[in-house]
């Protein structure tokens, strides 16, 4: 009697650990999309049998944990977007393994609230899971998917439309104002082009001209005033704040062991001349000018290379920014400007 009465509580024991070991809830990963925008401020509420439970954070990928035997309403949403409901009841027939359902995976997206959408289909469920027998799991109630799909669709299309609508104008925006950054970027950097022109004094004799061909500067920002030539005569001169649009010849000679380029440019007072460059330079004869301009000043230097005549710039701003510029008129180092001085070919 003893004997069986102890096998009757070893085997109750043994069902009840078994029992106890069964799943009492169904575990619901999540998908969450929001289109064209983050999960600031998203949302999941989720109702069970009629009343609010909890409400979670949205996030990308979740996992919801629903206990068997109960109906739950999931309602996703965000500020400024549609807000989507899913209906899910856990409830299942006797007999049914926990043991042997798998997690049911679900998607979600929600869409921005568009002016002039009607979004009155998301007053109610998108969607009714429950168990189905024929499956043995959990799915979509297709009768009740079926009540409402052409709404649902045709509601959809407008979202998914204006959605895309809305994200090529902000690729568009972000275009524009990459462009207009670049553009603003640019045109700090430009500064006037001059052009040298060679013009012959007519008073002068074929072999005179020849020794007395004068640089003239052409710049828009630069005043221009008239200087007599011959009888009558007047020929346009720039004014360059050195002599009277002179060429200023400047030789670079040895002092101390290091060779000087002599700058004739000064401060916005006048009165203080800008520091001295000294370089280690080969003895060659330079060319400069110097262009006064309201806000700058511009030292112009030729060099010659393969017996052709360029010019290089170094530009002093008022407020104390120094650029120098080769001969395509880029920017370029102090070091680099003054390498170009060192090899220039002097015819």
């Amino acid at each position: 009697m003893t004997k069986h009465l102890l096998i009757f509580i070893f085997v109750s024991l043994f069902f009840s650990k078994v029992n106890a070991a069964e799943p009492k809830s169904l575990v619901v990963p999540v998908l969450f999309t929001i289109e064209n925008g983050n999960y600031d401020l998203s949302y999941v509420v989720v109702k069970k049998n009629g009343v609010a439970l909890f409400t979670k954070t949205g996030e990308k990928n979740m996992k919801l944990k629903l206990e068997y035997g109960n109906e739950y309403l999931l309602c996703f949403g965000k500020e400024g977007y549609i807000t989507k409901q899913i209906l899910f009841n856990t409830s299942l027939p006797e007999g049914i393994d926990t043991n042997a359902l798998e997690p049911y995976k679900i998607g979600v997206r929600i869409f921005k609230q568009y002016e002039g959408v009607n979004i009155v289909i998301y007053n109610q469920p998108v969607g009714f899971i429950h168990f189905i027998p024929e499956d043995e799991g959990f799915g979509y109630d297709t009768d009740y998917t079926k009540s409402i799909l052409s709404e649902l669709e045709a509601t959809e299309n407008i979202l998914i439309q204006k959605s895309k609508e809305e994200k090529k104008k902000q690729e568009n925006d972000a275009l524009d104002k990459k462009k207009e950054v670049k553009k603003e970027s640019e045109k700090k950097e430009i500064i006037p082009e001059v052009k040298i022109e060679l013009v012959q004094d007519s008073t002068s004799s074929d072999v005179e001209k020849g020794n007395q061909i004068k640089e003239v500067v052409k710049n828009d920002s630069l005043p221009i005033k008239k200087a007599k030539v011959g009888e009558g005569e007047e020929q346009p001169v720039t004014n360059l704040g050195i002599g009277d649009g002179e060429d200023q010849k400047g030789k670079v000679s040895m002092d101390s062991g290091e060779d000087k380029i002599q700058q004739h440019l000064y401060v916005a007072s006048g009165e203080e001349p800008i520091e001295e460059k000294n370089s280690v330079l080969p003895e060659v004869e330079t060319i400069t000018r110097e262009i006064v301009e309201k806000n700058r000043k511009i030292t112009e230097v030729e060099v010659y290379f393969e017996e052709k005549k360029s010019i290089i710039r170094k530009v002093v701003y008022n407020w104390g920014g120094v650029y120098y510029y080769n001969i395509d008129n880029k920017t370029i180092s102090e070091d680099q400007f003054y390498s170009i001085i060192k090899n220039s070919k002097r015819r």
